[in-house]
């Protein structure tokens, strides 16, 4: 189980690769973290914005490869 210090240490780490990742033009947090009700079982929803030019079918995917990775690789 994720503890609330590990789902904001996880939230940091998926914001720095969106920072970084060019097909990403946005992002926002949704749910209860997004209005201040979280609580210690609260997860954090995430949406991003894919670039109209970007194949979104390969920006998945690479997301998707990323967020399956062994976090400590």
């Amino acid at each position: 189980m994720f503890t609330p210090a590990d789902r904001d240490r996880v939230l940091a780490a998926l914001a720095a690769r969106a920072e970084a990742d060019a097909d990403v033009t946005g992002a926002v947090l949704l749910g209860s973290s997004a209005t201040g009700q979280a609580d210690r079982w609260s997860d954090r929803d995430v949406a991003l914005t894919v670039a109209g030019s970007a194949d979104v079918a390969a920006v998945t995917e690479g997301w998707t490869r990323a967020l399956a990775a062994d976090p400590n690789d």
